[in-house]
């Protein structure tokens, strides 16, 4: 039913599969494997035997993704499932989510499998003549390399909700979670109101910048920042070089509801906190507003405001195409 290469099965933590015509449930010209759901085969058979390669796999059958295959050099990232009807147009699968399956679906064309064990991303690409000629190998190789390299950076007022969603999205992606205030406060051995309190917020700034630089330079991660740290132009620079900055908007009464449930933001201590949250967004907005993207940290479930953070990271990567305003052709094209 399968083969393995021996060098992709040497890599700790990931799976990959080349499927043969073996072990399915098509019969006649498309006995029995057969996993193009662009062909003419029972589109009951097909999705049977793409269940029974994503069970190989481990994974779930909807997790078991593929593009419209189209002989380009394109690659588009896989953050979330996509369907049948939706699927993108590309010849390459690139991800770093554990549990999706990257797939392509090949006849006569070359399937390329890869793998960055280190950045923990993998990409699968479909090597017909036109593609590989166009570049679908360099593209796919880029594409993790952009993907695997970066960190997400999380922006925004007290109460978006950044670490809340980054504990959650760096679970999603298989990334370390950092919390910049937390590594403040392990670096200065004091909670932040007593760094506000004993050393004031200049000095509190300088050494947030630093500790931003230091947690941006050791590798891709999703990173929770304090509420004033984007407004610093170097730390701002910083997160350029390496990562995706995404704000996380809320409206005032969302971040109003959600402060008061804790005492230790020293900013908004003492006095009004409305007011001073009103007052703290309108100096920030603007600034926030120069993040890579704008994610809406509305009221709904963490995981929601995940799956719109992945994609708006990956349209933001430029490798995913923005949705098609006609219905596609027949997607998973064989080569």
């Amino acid at each position: 039913m399968k083969i393995e290469a021996p060098s992709l099965a040497a890599l700790k933590g990931i799976r990959h599969a080349f499927f043969t015509r073996r072990g399915g449930v098509s019969s006649g010209l498309y006995d029995s494997l057969n996993g193009g759901m662009g062909s003419q085969d029972d589109l009951a058979c097909v999705s049977e035997n793409r269940a029974r390669m994503a069970g190989a796999l481990g994974i779930a059958p909807d997790n078991l993704v593929a593009c419209w295959q189209v002989h380009s050099p394109d690659a588009v990232i896989l953050e979330t499932p996509w369907t049948r009807e939706n699927a993108p147009k590309a010849d390459a699968v690139v991800t770093r989510v554990a549990g999706l399956g990257a797939t392509i679906t090949v006849a006569d064309c070359g399937p390329v499998l890869f793998a960055d064990p280190e950045a923990r991303v993998v990409g699968a690409a479909h090597a017909g003549w036109k593609g590989a000629f166009g570049g679908v190998v360099e593209g796919t190789v880029a594409a993790m390399e952009r993907l695997g390299a970066r960190c997400i950076v999380l922006v925004g007022m007290p109460g978006a909700g950044k670490s809340s969603v980054g504990r959650r999205l760096a679970k999603r992606l298989g990334l370390p979670f950092l919390d910049a205030d937390e590594e403040i406060e392990r670096a200065a051995g004091m909670t932040i109101p007593e760094i506000f309190a004993s050393r004031g917020e200049a000095e509190f700034r300088e050494g947030e910048k630093r500790v931003m630089v230091r947690l941006l330079q050791a590798g891709p991660c999703v990173l929770a920042t304090g509420g004033g740290a984007f407004m610093n132009a170097d730390t701002r620079a910083a997160v350029a070089r390496h990562g995706v900055s995404v704000w996380l908007h809320a409206d005032l009464p969302i971040l109003l509801r959600r402060v008061r449930k804790r005492t230790d933001r020293p900013l908004l201590a003492d006095g009004d906190a409305g007011e001073k949250l009103a007052a703290l967004l309108a100096a920030r907005g603007d600034t926030y507003a120069l993040a890579d993207v704008r994610v809406d940290s509305r009221d709904a479930l963490h995981e929601a405001v995940v799956e719109d953070v992945l994609l708006a990271v990956a349209r933001h990567l430029e490798l995913m195409p923005p949705a098609a305003s006609e219905a596609p052709p027949p997607p998973f094209a064989q080569g």
